[in-house]
């Protein structure tokens, strides 16, 4: 099971998924398998934040619906824009936020 209860599991329902392809004990890309068979989270959107740059990478969340892909940015304010743009997954009055026509370090599958 991927989720266990916890004292927070009833504070608030989840809204997304943060995820980092390359987890220390975890292959982050046999996660993101994990939860899109899971029914119990196969509808919450995952982003992806990886310091992976690699198109392999980028096209393989793409496969999945509901997913964004952003690659880690190196300096504190680009780092703090895209935390914007992540909030703005889970708010979609925020959606201008999310445009990605220009930013090939950043995907999403509908």
């Amino acid at each position: 099971k991927i989720l266990r209860p916890g004292p927070l599991a009833s504070v608030r329902p989840l809204e997304l998924i943060l995820l980092d392809l390359n987890l220390p004990c975890r292959n982050g890309r046999q996660l993101l398998e994990e939860v899109r068979l899971d029914r119990s989270l196969r509808e919450l959107p995952v982003v992806v934040l990886t310091s992976s740059a690699s198109e392999e990478d980028r096209n393989w969340v793409l496969g999945f619906s509901k997913s964004w892909f952003f690659t880690k940015p190196m300096d504190m304010d680009a780092f703090v824009e895209l935390a914007h743009r992540i909030e703005a997954v889970c708010r979609p009055e925020d959606s201008a936020l999310l445009s990605v026509d220009d930013e090939p370090s950043i995907g999403f599958a509908g």
